[in-house]
């Protein structure tokens, strides 16, 4: 394989991604992100450093075939997020290799029977172990592409089909039974009014929260920025902002101020306020002008108390319209959900994405 082989020839990319600017064979590190849409994800990468320096000959060939969709009879292509998820698990199994001094060809039936015990014995969850499972058959199922490959196929193994057989994976429709009409009727209708009533309020704390957390810092002396915030608390005489009040059950349900709100309005993290003289300085104007328990937004709801959670509820609620009458999968819901939002901003994006 030439050295210059762009890895990801054949992808579609990201706008403004280039294909000659993307990772090359020879590379020690294969960065995945241009090929991965959704960009509100993390970067993505096969970093070939983290594999036994003799068997990388054996994964860059796989890999290459994996990102190129040049697979073998019976095997489907992956995407880009599963090629990363398989490629942790092939890491794992050439670890395995490489600790007993073994080449690929030189493994048998009972190796590959001990390391499928110790894959089940880690108690994973069965996706990661059919994963893992399916990592060491690709070392088989691409003999073709590999320098090095497995003896024999994996798969005919009797305590592999032994396993296959007692879990058996549920496919196609899912069999939950249709919510009756008497109760999604009133549920969507209720999913609307709810939007049709709180969008406003919700987007508007909302964007009053995004500028605050979009602060500088006040200045580069924390003691002094934070005392003279809490001065001006003090000639408002306005009381503290308080934490939510599920942090106060440590405390005897008493409320204490809230310093992750405290750091936003200064614009530090969080973790600054944790040092003993702001503490100190803050339990001092908590004293002095007390703790209010009701929302230090302007953009408050009329009743607080009772609708603090209502932003995560209409996210949730954004979910009912197209679920009941589209029946798409959750995950495609959400990337549609935020591409939507992405587009017009400008609108309500609850009601925009609930219809």
């Amino acid at each position: 394989m030439p050295e210059d082989t762009p890895v990801l020839t054949g992808r579609p990319l990201r706008d403004h991604a280039a294909l000659e600017e993307t990772s090359r064979y020879a590379d020690d590190v294969w960065v995945l992100t241009p090929a991965w849409l959704p960009a509100d994800q993390k970067t993505l990468r096969l970093d070939f450093t983290l594999l036994p320096p003799p068997l990388v000959d054996v994964a860059k060939p796989l890999f290459l075939a994996l990102l190129a969709h040049d697979a073998p009879p019976g095997e489907l292509p992956l995407a880009i997020d599963s090629i990363r998820t398989y490629f942790g698990c092939v890491r794992r199994f050439l670890w395995w290799v490489h600790s007993r001094d073994r080449t690929l060809r030189e493994l048998d039936g009972e190796d590959l029977d001990d390391y499928h015990r110790e894959i089940t014995a880690l108690r994973l969850s069965g996706g990661a172990t059919r994963c893992n499972r399916r990592a060491v058959r690709m070392l088989w199922a691409y003999r073709n592409v590999l320098p090095d490959h497995l003896g024999q196929d994996p798969l005919r193994r009797p305590l592999r089909q032994a396993w296959a057989r007692l879990r058996r994976r549920a496919g196609g429709e899912n069999r939950t039974d249709r919510i009756p009409e008497q109760i999604v009727g009133p549920l969507l209708s209720w999913a609307m009014r709810f939007v049709d009533d709180f969008a406003d309020d919700v987007l508007a704390a909302r964007a009053e929260r995004d500028a605050i957390d979009a602060r500088p810092p006040v200045g580069p002396d924390l003691p002094t920025a934070l005392a003279e915030l809490l001065d001006d608390f003090r000639r408002r005489r306005h009381p503290l902002p308080a934490a939510p009040a599920r942090l106060a059950s440590a405390r005897r349900g008493e409320p204490f101020p809230s310093t992750s709100y405290l750091a936003r309005l200064l614009g530090y993290p969080v973790h600054r306020l944790d040092e003993a003289r702001p503490r100190q300085m803050i339990a001092e104007a908590a004293d002095d002008v007390g703790v209010d328990t009701d929302c230090p937004l302007a953009h408050a709801p009329l009743n607080w108390r009772r609708s603090r959670g209502r932003g995560r509820h209409a996210g949730r609620i954004g979910h009912v319209g197209p679920v009941r009458l589209t029946g798409p999968q959750t995950g495609r819901i959400r990337t549609w959900a935020r591409r939507r939002l992405s587009c017009r901003f400008d609108l309500h994006p609850c009601r925009w994405v609930l219809w």
